[in-house]
C-alpha cells in the first residue's frame, strides 16, 4: 500500500536484497543485518515509522531495533512477528 503513495518514502532494511522481487520507485534498499548498529542507526535517520517484520528467535533483534528507535527519536513501530505459529501447542 505504501508502495503506491507518491507521498510515501521507503527505506527497506533486509539481509538479502536478492530476495526483493520488485523494488518500489519511492524506495530505498539497505542491505545489512539489523544487529548492524551503526548500518542501522544511518537507515533510520529521517524516518518517520518503523515497520518490523521478524521470525524465528526475534529477541535480540527486536532489541536492536528498538534501542535504535531511541536514538533516533522515532515512537511509532509496527512489529510484525511469526513467532510460534506452527511450533505453538495452543494454536488452534
Amino acid at each position: 500500500m505504501l508502495a503506491d503513495r507518491e507521498d510515501a518514502r521507503l527505506t527497506l532494511y533486509l539481509r538479502d536484497a536478492g530476495k526483493l522481487h520488485a523494488v518500489p520507485a519511492n524506495a530505498r534498499v539497505v542491505e545489512a543485518d539489523v544487529l548492524d548498529a551503526p548500518r542501522l542507526a544511518a537507515a533510520l535517520e529521517g524516518q518517520d515509522v518503523v515497520y518490523a517484520n521478524l521470525s524465528g528467535d526475534v529477541d535480540e533483534p527486536a532489541t536492536a531495533i528498538v534501542s535504535a528507535m531511541e536514538a533516533a527519536g522515532i515512537r511509532k513501530l509496527v512489529f510484525v512477528t511469526s513467532l510460534g505459529i506452527y511450533d505453538d501447542p495452543n494454536r488452534l
